[in-house]
């Protein structure tokens, strides 16, 4: 009865984890296997993930595929065995770094390098009596200006972990 309890237990953790990595945009199967990777203390092989899962080895194959590509998991060879194994980062300080430089990698950076030369064009060709092309103007250089504070808080906060 208590390894039943452990069992339902560990899986209330879990599905805890597969909902949070699903709000982050994750699939459920995704979710699924970043959670039992994050959980397991060992590197996990793929025939444990199709059995813990019940999904098939394809899609295993194709979502930890996709999963390494993101950088999220990590495949792991081991000397002996043919066998492919995932482990990933358990270190979540780590992991939300990692994340906010990509963000401000991917996301804040063309945007803030960008923007402003379009800014310019865009305001030689507007008349100021175009009220609808001034909206849009002011929209525009709001949202740079708020991407400006985006990125000083977002480094601000990586610092801070660094230095934890």
């Amino acid at each position: 009865m208590a390894e039943e309890d452990l069992k339902k237990a560990e899986e209330r953790i879990i599905d805890l984890f597969v909902g949070v990595n699903s709000d982050f945009g994750n699939d459920a199967v995704c979710a699924r296997l970043v959670s039992l990777i994050f959980l397991s203390p060992e590197e996990v092989s793929m025939e444990s993930l199709v059995s813990s899962t019940g999904y098939s080895p394809s899609t295993i194959c194709n979502k930890t595929r996709m999963l390494v590509e993101a950088g999220v998991l990590k495949k792991v060879g081991k000397p002996g065995t043919k066998k492919i194994f995932f482990s990933m980062e358990k270190d979540m300080k780590k992991v939300i770094l990692g994340a906010f430089r990509k963000i401000l990698k991917v996301k804040v950076a063309p945007i803030k390098d960008g923007l402003p030369e379009r800014i310019a064009e865009y305001k030689k060709y507007i008349k100021k009596s175009d009220k609808d092309s001034m909206e849009k103007l002011k929209i525009v250089e709001n949202y740079l200006m708020d991407i400006n504070v985006i990125e000083k808080k977002m480094a601000e906060f990586i610092k801070s972990l660094e230095a934890n």
